[in-house]
């Protein structure tokens, strides 16, 4: 299948602009700062939490996945469309006066294009197509969500194996959803289009990373980005490692939580650390904890396990059960699909 321009330009707006657009919106609603790889962030967590809420009645329900592309769809454009009527919107407001910080912003630049460029070429087909991408695909063509036997095409009536995973953690449905919207085929979009946007997404995660642990300098933040990019591109030490996931195979899941889930939660925590009293925190904390669980079945398992430690040794630190009690509760979807999977398994 050949890409025409208007499937580039339509996966842009779908994997782009709308992302930013929906975080744009978070962001607003949290009284976070308004700033271009922050509200990506977000608005890529948030479609995903919305994707996770959304389909997993409907698959438990059998019904169609065009009820999902239509509810997203439309649910994805109400909430663009808030920070549009308010006319606000992410802006770019670094301090780049000085030649270092200059260098040091245009070197982290061709550091996050060259991982996505290698990143790209890098993906490779393995024995995980056979799930993964085989659902997606089926459902694009059956428009049945996880009721047919990948190995062998069978009509199932019933989830077994290793699709029960799934049914709790149905990544396939947004791959499908991005395949259905830009009429570009579903293995396409997941070895090829979707890796370009989600190592950008890795590249701002690890931007705002960097003011937590280095401060506001601009160079520094951009030294730090480049460096965590140079583990990820050399830190092959074994082939189930997360460099190796994210580099190799991003287009599956769990690399995703591995390569932005995680750093995320910790990102989140450590501002919980510092600002345990803002509640819009623990409302972005529990977004990303329910994008988590849409990604893998190790998502909902790490994600609950990493707040629920982080929560209780927060609440012994500060003395105080309400911040252990708030994080926790973030952990509730995650425990409520991890209930379900077992149910079903």
């Amino acid at each position: 299948m050949s890409l025409t321009f208007t499937n580039i330009i339509l996966a842009a707006v779908v994997l782009g602009v709308v992302p930013v657009l929906v975080g744009n919106t978070v962001c607003l609603l949290c009284d976070e700062e308004l700033l271009w790889g922050k509200s990506y962030v977000i608005g890529m967590m948030a479609m995903w939490a919305v994707c996770q809420l959304i389909s997993v009645p409907i698959i438990l329900a059998k019904g169609s996945f065009l009820i999902v592309v239509a509810m997203l769809s439309g649910i994805f454009v109400i909430i663009s469309s808030y920070g549009l009527v308010r006319k606000k919107y992410p802006a770019f407001s670094y301090d780049t006066q000085n030649i270092w910080d200059k260098l040091g912003f245009v070197a982290m630049l061709i550091f996050i294009i060259a991982v996505v460029v290698l990143g790209v070429l890098l993906q490779h087909t393995d024995h995980d197509d056979s799930r993964f991408v085989v659902n997606a695909v089926d459902i694009c063509r059956t428009n049945r969500m996880f009721l047919t036997n990948p190995a062998s095409g069978e009509m199932l009536g019933i989830w077994r194996g290793e699709l029960v995973k799934d049914v709790t953690s149905p990544w396939a449905v947004f791959i499908a959803w991005v395949a259905t919207l830009t009429g570009i085929h579903a293995t396409v979009v997941a070895h090829v289009i979707l890796p370009v946007f989600i190592y950008i997404m890795i590249g701002c995660i690890y931007f705002i990373l960097s003011k937590e642990i280095v401060g506001d300098r601009l160079v520094y933040r951009s030294m730090f980005v480049c460096f965590a990019i140079l583990v990820l591109v050399f830190g092959f030490y074994s082939n189930a490692s997360a460099e190796a996931y994210t580099m190799l195979r991003i287009w599956q899941g769990k690399a995703i939580v591995a390569g932005a889930g995680v750093p995320l939660v910790f990102l989140l925590c450590m501002r919980i650390y510092r600002e345990c009293e803002k509640k819009s925190l623990y409302v972005l904390l529990l977004i990303c904890e329910m994008s988590l669980c849409l990604l893998s079945g190790m998502g909902i398992i790490l994600g609950t396990v990493m707040v629920g430690c982080l929560g209780l040794v927060y609440g012994i630190i500060k003395r105080n059960i309400r911040v252990c009690l708030g994080m926790w509760l973030t952990a509730f979807p995650c425990v409520v699909f991890y209930a379900v999977n077992s149910l079903l398994g």
